[in-house]
């Protein structure tokens, strides 16, 4: 049986400076389906997952909008 590593979740700081991007930026991306959303973690806690979500938005991302643009 192979065992998944945990994802390394990154916190909205870290994914404005990995992108260099505004937190507004971000926002308008989720919102239209551009880029990953956050995982809700807990009540005022979003984090994005590293290993998966966003290691796949970087190897193609007009390849991620195109199959997250129906979701």
């Amino acid at each position: 049986m192979e065992v998944k590593s945990n994802p390394r979740w990154l916190d909205r700081k870290a994914v404005l400076k990995r992108y260099k991007v505004s937190n507004r930026t971000i926002d308008r991306w989720v919102e239209k389906k551009l880029f990953p959303a956050p995982k809700v973690i807990g009540e005022a806690t979003q984090r994005w997952d590293a290993e998966n979500d966003l290691e796949a938005y970087d190897r193609d991302p007009e390849a991620w909008k195109a199959e997250h643009a129906n979701t």
